[in-house]
């Protein structure tokens, strides 16, 4: 099991990087970015201990989907994807299953899961299977 630390909040943002070398330098695995208004961006932060670490995993808690446009949240998905590309088509599958109501095992090289689900999925699975979010018109 991989101990994770998470970056605060409120942290200046001159401290992410001796934050990021420190928690390194401890031996811990993640750092767990968070976003919240007011304070820093959580995908430059995340950028930021990626860029400064050596061997640290980042989790992140951001992207709130009623407050980010999801332009801009494409965007930010496709640049991971780009630079990433082995991180992202782990995580896009796992994701994907999840949120088709499936029970996903997964001992990847970034995502490990073993039976992980959710109780109530978003939407139909077969409306998912077919790219939709809703019922088709007259249901």
């Amino acid at each position: 099991m991989t101990a994770g630390v998470m970056l605060p909040r409120d942290l200046a943002a001159a401290e992410i990087v001796p934050f990021a070398r420190w928690a390194e330098e401890l031996g811990f695995g993640e750092v767990w970015i968070v976003e919240d208004l007011g304070f820093h961006g959580g995908i430059e932060q995340a950028a930021t201990v990626l860029a400064v670490t050596s061997r640290i995993r980042v989790g992140i808690g951001i992207l709130p989907a009623g407050a980010r446009n999801v332009a801009f949240a494409a965007m930010e998905l496709a640049t991971l994807a780009r630079l990433r590309p082995a991180l992202f088509a782990e995580y896009a599958r796992t994701l994907t299953g999840l949120l088709r109501g499936e029970r996903v095992r997964v001992d990847g090289r970034y995502v490990r899961l073993d039976g992980a689900g959710l109780e109530t999925v978003p939407a139909a699975r077969e409306d998912l299977r077919r790219g939709r979010d809703r019922p088709p018109e007259g249901r």
